[in-house]
This record gives structure tokens, C-alpha cells and sequence, in this order.
């Protein structure tokens, strides 16, 4: 069911920046980015239209089976601190480096889809959309970028065979770091995205939590923090909207190191080729999943994976 009155969504974005020239070869900029969404559809599910204690429906037409009502209600706003320092490529060198500061809040994600495929939903309550306006898909709070290129100097001047070997290879890479998405913990019940209440003065997040870790998985979420909220023995859903709020906790952050080294080699006046050793992950660093967020999961509060190790790949054209 689609409002008849759903406006078209639109962003205002505002920026203001500074930069600024070191020498011939170094530049800095920093800069402040805001982002406003208006009118962004919002997608609330029928099934979510009842009386959690008696089931009783406003409508009993509506919600069974299913069925969304979709308005233009939503509202996003994303801000940015935006840093970059950077040299250009001179005396066989250049690098890049960028941070990011930003937090993006929304209604139910600041997710343009429809609701077929839409994202993220921590939709909580049918009547009150506004009381789970939190972290948007893919909030990252801190973002750390870095590239660099170097360029091996010439053997013996830059001639003969032993040149063309070892000389002239570039070697680049890129650095990446990011701090962790929010974790969305459920409480699943009679009545869809119920979540839990949060124990008062109680760390969410297990410490030293990495010391925790055996061949089966990590502790990360300390479940003692996490109070089921009462269910209707009529319709088994949570009699309210749980407390816990997707900003409270936060998952791993992920660091990752990617190489490459490469050289081109002459094969006649119009042909070359190049070869290239890449390498991802260098440092073989162990970036965590989120944990599992399911309170009726077996592994609930636990990490039980992690991303892809060391992997080398090898390639000419």
C-alpha cells in the first residue's frame, strides 16, 4: 500500500574545504561535507500492525499474510570530516593519505531501495518509526585510506640486459583501515526486528575480548548485558519495543594491506608485457566477523569466522 501523496526523495549537500601547498610536490586539504535526505521512502511492514498482547488488528485485512505500507517520510543526514595529505610522483615516488570522520543517521537505514530488497531494518514499532532513528547501512565512523608507489631506479644507468631485469620494477600498495559497523541485536519473537532491553551499567562488549579467542570462536558481546523483554502468551510477541539501540554497539574494525610489484618488458619496437606479483592481506592480519546477534542463536554474542588470509596472485599480459 503506497501513499497516494509519496514525494519524490532529494539530498541537500553542503562542503566547505581548505587546502593548501607544501613546496612543489606536497598538498593538504581538509574539509567538512554534509549531507541532508529528505522524503527518502519509508517501508513499515503490516505484520507489525497488531496489538502485541491480543493480536487484534486495526484492520484484519491488512497483514495477512503480509504487505507494506510505503510513505516519503524518512529523513537521512550524513556529516564528514574529510582529511587528505598527498604527494605527487617525483623522483620515482608518490603517496596518498586520507581519513574520514563521519556519522550517517537515518530512520531505517537512508536505504533508497524498495522494500523487496532493501538493506536494513531495525524497525521496531509500526506507529512510532522515529523512535529507531539510528546509525545508517554502512554508518563507519573512522576510515583510514593510504596508497604509495615507488619506482625501483634504473641498474648500470638504465642499459644493458641486467637493467632490463632488475631495473625499472614498481612497487605500490594500499593501506586500509576502518573502525565497525553497528550491530543490529534481535530478540526474535511473534512480532518482526523486536530486540532486547540492555542491563543497566553493564559493558556490552566483552574486555580484552580477543584474549577470549579458541579454535571455535571469540567471545565479543557480553550476553549478560541483554534482558529479553516479556512476550504475550497470546501471540508471542514482545509486549514493547526492546531498549537496545543499534548505536550501542559496534562490531570489529578491519585493517588490510595490499601490494603490488610489477614491471614492463620490451618485446620488439610496439609490443610490451608486463608481469605482476600481487599480494593481499600482506601482513596475514586476522579481521574479525561480526559476531553472531541472534539471541536464540546457540553462538549467540560469539565471532565465529574471520575475512580471507594472505593471498598471493600471480599474472602477465
Amino acid at each position: 500500500l503506497i501513499n497516494t501523496n509519496i514525494a519524490a526523495p532529494y539530498t541537500i549537500q553542503s562542503m566547505a574545504n581548505v587546502q593548501r601547498a607544501f613546496g612543489r610536490t606536497i598538498a593538504a586539504e581538509i574539509g567538512y561535507i554534509r549531507t541532508d535526505g529528505n522524503d527518502f521512502p519509508l517501508q513499515r511492514q503490516f505484520t507489525q500492525a497488531f496489538d502485541r498482547e491480543t493480536g487484534l488488528r486495526p484492520n484484519p485485512v491488512l497483514g495477512a499474510p503480509g504487505g507494506y505500507y510505503v510513505d516519503s517520510s524518512q529523513t537521512m543526514v550524513y556529516n564528514g570530516l574529510q582529511t587528505s595529505l598527498r604527494r605527487r610522483f617525483s623522483d620515482r615516488y608518490s603517496w596518498d593519505i586520507n581519513y574520514t570522520l563521519g556519522k550517517s543517521e537515518s530512520t531505517q537505514g537512508g536505504d533508497l531501495s524498495v522494500y523487496y530488497i532493501t538493506s536494513f531494518n531495525a524497525m521496531q514499532d509500526f506507529w512510532n518509526p522515529e523512535r529507531d532513528y539510528g546509525p545508517s547501512t554502512n554508518d563507519i565512523r573512522h576510515r583510514f585510506n593510504a596508497s604509495f608507489i615507488y619506482e625501483l631506479p634504473g641498474v648500470r644507468g638504465g642499459q644493458g640486459v641486467l637493467n632490463g631485469l632488475l631495473g625499472g620494477w614498481q612497487i605500490s600498495g594500499i593501506v586500509q583501515a576502518r573502525s565497525g559497523g553497528a550491530l543490529v541485536v534481535t530478540q526474535p519473537s511473534g512480532i518482526g526486528n523486536s530486540r532486547p532491553d540492555v542491563a543497566p551499567n553493564v559493558d556490552l562488549v566483552v574486555a580484552d575480548w580477543k584474549d577470549s579467542c579458541v579454535a571455535s570462536g571469540c567471545n565479543y558481546l557480553n550476553t549478560a548485558g541483554f534482558v529479553r523483554v516479556p512476550v504475550s502468551p497470546v501471540t508471542n510477541a514482545t509486549l514493547r519495543p526492546g531498549t537496545y539501540m543499534p548505536e550501542m554497539v559496534r562490531g570489529p574494525g578491519d585493517f588490510n594491506l595490499h601490494t603490488t610489484l610489477a614491471k614492463g618488458f620490451a618485446l620488439g619496437a610496439a609490443t610490451r608485457l608486463q608481469v605482476r606479483a600481487e599480494v593481499f592481506n600482506l601482513l596475514n592480519w586476522k579481521n574479525y566477523n561480526n559476531p553472531q546477534t541472534n539471541m536464540n542463536n546457540a553462538d549467540f554474542g560469539r565471532i565465529t569466522g574471520a575475512g580471507r588470509a594472505r593471498v598471493f596472485q600471480f599474472g602477465a599480459r
